[in-house]
């Protein structure tokens, strides 16, 4: 009988383990932004180009703000954030699995930072974390 009482720890234990190492989740993240919180005038209401998905690129922002957050898709993903000080902070997902988190700066006319693949983008990890470049540059018509 302690036999059996030990391998199920050991079971439990591991399978613990393993679902410990999935990556991020939209409560990490969440989390993350709620911390995110100076003041702004950042209205990322609109579409925004991010330079063609084919060409390297994200593909087209598309977003509503309300107050502070804001949601809409980037390319084929999701995308949702908030906007702080001259700083924009935004998760990438897709089926609720959390791709990458990103921080963009404003600068003259566009926003510009990195996507960090599963890690939060301010995170120690990041800087050994696979990035990739995010440019946002507001559509006009």
């Amino acid at each position: 009988m302690a036999m059996n009482s030990i391998k199920t720890a050991a079971v439990l234990l591991l399978v613990m383990m393993l679902s410990s190492c999935g990556g991020l989740t939209i409560k990490d993240t969440d989390r993350w932004l709620e911390n995110k919180n100076s003041p702004s005038t950042i209205d990322m209401t609109g579409e925004w180009d991010s330079g063609g998905s084919w060409a390297g690129g994200w593909g087209t922002g598309r977003f509503i703000q309300d107050g502070r957050n804001f949601s809409g898709t980037l390319g084929s993903y999701y995308a949702e954030g908030t906007v702080s000080g001259d700083h924009v902070y935004m998760v990438i997902y897709s089926r609720k699995k959390v791709y990458y988190t990103a921080i963009l700066k404003q600068t003259d006319d566009s926003y510009m930072g990195k996507a960090v693949y599963e890690t939060l983008a301010d995170d120690r990890e990041a800087r050994h974390a696979q990035s990739y470049p995010i440019v946002l540059k507001k559509v006009t018509r």
